[in-house]
């Protein structure tokens, strides 16, 4: 009895787990039967979901960008053309001041000067007399001659009438009228002014000093306008336009070049940017990476004037982007430079909803758009996403646009909400 008891035990150890087992195979079974199931249609595979843009043709000028440093348009370095000893020069004329044009920077000690003018006024008043003299001479000696009633040859007739002594007597006039000139030069000479509108960069001089001849006393840049040197590649150069006849603006100010913004993409925020004009097309390629200079001006770099207060500065030596406005073009379909496939191709959706590969012609090809003038027709559906391992002739679908309109509808009060939260 107490042996069957314990075999039944053992028994229940083994059989219960294989009943759990077996049970639990059957209720997993269960599941996956009774589980709905997405079957397609045999020989019509799933369509690959993809977003397209309806084509439209129109004019288009493409923003051709390049790079380049800012130089001077003028500069100068003021050198002295007189000794002496420096007897004004403002304390605020320092490196980084601004100075007007005809505005006294400094005055050399002028009396030696005033001296020689005086000398030199001295001089002619002598030399005018001396010729009044000698013209009194002249007029007894002709009066002589002709009451003589003699005839003499011409050699002599003019020793007879003092003609080399009036000829003197006039270069000695001559000779003191330029040596007054030359002393009120050299009185001018001791006021050193600007030249032009301009930021002082460098001061070699100060007061009290002794200046001397060609020395070094003042850089200046001039702040009308300032040049940046863009470099491009020759292939956009057809695109752009030149002033004709050195005539850089209308009458009415307006630049006849192309038109450019200039931006400094490190500092400057992105929708911030200074105008400038295309003014000119350097003769030469850079030697190392063959590339054109174009020239662009810009008016006012500094912000001095009242229409520029507020905008960004604009230094000499400084590196920025140049976005130049090209020429018109007419019947072009603009595209982002990714769109591009293999070479010229484009992948579009056909009127049977399916992909095709289509070639196209370029008329322009920029960094990021290109400008397509054959191949497209106004109309036609571009797919826009990406498709990975595209294979031309699969079926294709767009996302409804009740769900679109829904999925819109869901995120602008999220952005809402955020914008609250900030």
């Amino acid at each position: 009895m107490g042996l069957s008891i314990a075999n039944s035990k053992k028994w229940a150890k083994i059989i219960a787990p294989c009943i759990v087992l077996i049970m639990g195979v059957a209720a997993a079974s269960y599941y996956l039967e009774s589980k709905p199931r997405i079957r397609s249609r045999q020989g019509q595979p799933v369509a690959r979901l993809v977003q397209v843009q309806t084509i439209e043709s129109g004019s288009q000028q493409p923003w051709i960008t390049g790079n380049g440093q800012v130089v001077a348009k003028r500069e100068v370095d003021l050198r002295s053309q007189q000794r002496g000893t420096v007897v004004s020069l403002p304390d605020t004329f320092i490196p980084g001041g601004f100075v007007h044009k005809g505005e006294v920077l400094l005055q050399i000690d002028p009396r030696d000067h005033l001296l020689q003018i005086e000398q030199s006024q001295a001089g002619l008043a002598k030399a005018r007399a001396t010729l009044e003299e000698e013209r009194g001479r002249h007029r007894v000696a002709q009066l002589e001659y002709d009451l003589s009633g003699k005839e003499l040859p011409d050699d002599e007739v003019g020793l007879v009438l003092r003609q080399p002594q009036l000829a003197d007597a006039e270069a000695n006039l001559k000779r003191a009228q330029a040596a007054l000139s030359k002393a009120r030069i050299d009185y001018e000479r001791t006021r050193i002014e600007a030249p032009f509108d301009a930021q002082i960069t460098a001061r070699h001089i100060s007061i009290g000093s002794m200046a001397r001849d060609n020395m070094s006393l003042f850089e200046l840049v001039a702040t009308d306008a300032f040049w940046v040197e863009v470099s491009l590649p020759t292939q956009y150069l057809p695109w752009l336009k030149f002033p004709s006849n050195n005539q850089h603006e209308t009458e009415d100010g307006h630049c006849t070049g192309s038109v450019v913004r200039i931006r400094n993409v490190a500092d400057w925020q992105e929708h911030v940017y200074r105008e400038g004009c295309v003014i000119s097309l350097l003769p030469e390629l850079n030697s190392r990476v063959r590339t054109a200079t174009v020239l662009v001006e810009i008016k006012d770099p500094l912000a001095l004037l009242p229409e520029n207060r507020g905008k960004p500065q604009v230094l000499v030596n400084e590196f920025l982007q140049a976005d130049i406005l090209g020429k018109q073009v007419d019947n072009v379909v603009s595209l982002p430079r990714r769109l591009l496939q293999n070479g010229n191709r484009v992948w579009l959706m056909n009127t049977e909803n399916k992909l095709e590969s289509r070639e196209v012609t370029l008329s322009y090809r920029g960094r990021d758009h290109v400008l397509v003038d054959g191949g497209l027709v106004a109309g036609e559906k571009l797919v826009t996403s990406a498709i990975p391992g595209a294979v031309e002739g699969i079926a294709l679908r767009t996302e409804p646009r009740r769900r679109r309109r829904d999925m819109v509808a869901q995120q602008e009060p999220s952005e809402a909400a955020d914008k609250e939260s900030l």
